[in-house]
């Protein structure tokens, strides 16, 4: 592979033999990952340089490549090497303070110091003294050898995703830029993959103007084109599921299927299956109306980890096939489990879902209801994803409740919470929902007798969802259309239409 800056940015801190060797390795590698094989292999041979199984071990868990990682580990008990290595966690069990200090005291080399205190950082408890500490130091490192400038990229890095969980994310922001500069000074590109993602998180889920969602995927894109050009398949997983998230934010839920499954199939390859993945894949799939697929990802889903959000993922499939005994089944053991956890969040969640099983039951009032509950404790915990999904579930109820008289004839919403859905979505680049809104108006408008009305929001729907990312809602708009022509509630010209697209 081509001279990478994410190897080659150390090799000024390392002895000629050391330097050598990670360069014929580097030329024998096909990309960064095959190079993370390569070296573990190496490392894991008992005549290795000290040095170079350090590097070896850095390089896999960047990776996330756990198996390489774990042998080099096993394959060297004499050396103090943290186990995980550099991971943002707070486990210090095989990889303690006292283990990150012997390191710094049995390789005596400026890099290895900034690498392991980098360890001793990302482990430590936000504002604790810890983290002051190793904040301090690291400083002091950086301060005292001005050839680590390149390294700064990775303390300024992961300080803008502390500053971001402390809730300052435009000064996060300045740190992932600052960073991200350094990054491609020294052709760092898995850093620069990594910085970029961070930053498309702040964008896609802290910022509100205009267009933060295509900035966020723009960002997401040139790191995905990163990652796929070094071959790091752990990142591209990262990556995918960050592009189903801010896809879901938009209510686009086609591309955020696209996403999860793109991401779950490099998860089977990588012998892995995201149990979150695998539960919003059931989510999307139900959505969509695929039941069958959405009961077979819950499941996994369950597999993986049993818990109240999983058991709600398998009583919507059971929903999507029209099967509410077993949707019941399932929601009661999910409750269980929320009141032993004592989640609020999920307990705002289960709430929508019972809400729906209500509905499908035709229980219409007490399906009211739990959306109420379920609404609260989303505002609450400023869930908005589950915030407007729940009004939306609230809006529909509306629609579906509405009694046509003379006096509601010209009424502009079904009702208060139709109402707040529209508000709540207005200016924020939110199509999937705008989309909704639109359906829900036009079957308002057809059940108060605005039929005319009625056609051209269908229309407009259909128009608006004509793409990829939106298909499950394009193909909504078009049954309703075509429902309304069979009944002969718009004109024939509509029909036809339909017909020729």
């Amino acid at each position: 592979m081509k001279a990478l800056g994410s190897i080659s940015k150390d090799f000024s801190f390392l002895e000629e033999d050391v330097r050598r060797e990670l360069e014929a390795l580097m030329d024998a590698a096909s990309d960064y990952w095959d190079f993370g094989e390569l070296v573990a292999r190496r490392a894991s041979q008992a005549d290795c340089a000290p040095m170079l199984v350090f590097l070896a071990m850095y390089h896999v868990s960047r990776l996330d490549n756990s198996e390489a990682a774990e042998r080099v580990y096993d394959c060297h008990p004499e050396l103090p090497l943290p186990m995980p290595f550099v991971y943002p966690d707070g486990d210090l069990s095989r990889g303690g303070p006292q283990i990150v200090e012997a390191a710094i005291e049995h390789f005596q080399n400026p890099l290895a110091s900034f690498y392991m205190l980098m360890r001793l950082y990302r482990a430590s408890e936000n504002g604790s003294p810890e983290e002051t500490q190793a904040q301090d130091r690291i400083r002091a490192l950086l301060h005292e050898h001005p050839e680590l400038r390149m390294h700064e990229a990775d303390f300024l890095g992961y300080t803008g995703y502390r500053v971001r969980v402390e809730g300052r994310p435009e000064d996060a922001l300045e740190y992932h830029y600052r960073a991200l500069e350094l990054a491609r000074e020294s052709n760092d590109l898995w850093h620069q993959a990594s910085l970029l993602t961070l930053t498309a998180e702040i964008e896609g889920q802290y910022k509100t103007d205009a267009g933060h969602f295509n900035r966020a995927r723009e960002l997401l894109g040139e790191a995905r084109s990163i990652c796929d050009s070094i071959g790091d398949p752990s990142g591209t997983l990262s990556i995918l599921l960050n592009m189903s998230v801010y896809s879901v934010f938009r209510w686009e839920i086609n591309e955020a299927l696209k996403c999860a499954m793109e991401a779950a199939e490099i998860g089977a390859q990588l012998g892995r299956v995201n149990a979150n993945n695998a539960l919003n894949l059931a989510h999307f799939l139900s959505l969509t109306g695929d039941g069958k697929s959405a009961l077979e990802w819950a499941k996994h889903a369950v597999k993986q980890r049993n818990g109240p959000h999983t058991h709600m993922a398998m009583a919507v499939a059971f929903m999507a096939l029209d099967d509410v005994d077993n949707a019941q089944k399932w929601l009661d053991s999910s409750k269980e489990l929320v009141l032993q956890q004592g989640l609020e969040p999920a307990l705002g969640q289960w709430h929508q879902m019972y809400g729906r099983l209500e509905q499908q039951r035709g229980d219409l009032e007490s399906a009211m209801e739990s959306y109420k509950r379920a609404l609260d404790i989303h505002e609450r915990s400023t869930r908005m994803v589950r915030f407007r999904s729940c009004l939306f579930d609230m809006a529909r109820l509306e629609v579906d409740q509405f009694n046509p008289t003379r006096e509601n004839q010209l009424d502009e919403h079904a009702g208060p919470f139709m109402q707040l859905y529209e508000e709540s979505i207005a200016n924020k680049d939110l199509p999937g929902h705008e989309a909704n809104v639109l359906m829900l108006k036009a079957e308002l408008r057809m059940k108060q007798g605005r039929h005319e009305e009625s056609e051209r929001l269908i229309e407009s729907v259909i128009e608006a969802t004509d793409y990829p990312a939106l298909e499950y809602l394009h193909v909504r708009a078009t049954e309703i259309r075509e429902s309304w022509a069979r009944e002969g509630l718009v004109p024939a010209r509509s029909r036809q239409r339909t017909r020729n697209r």
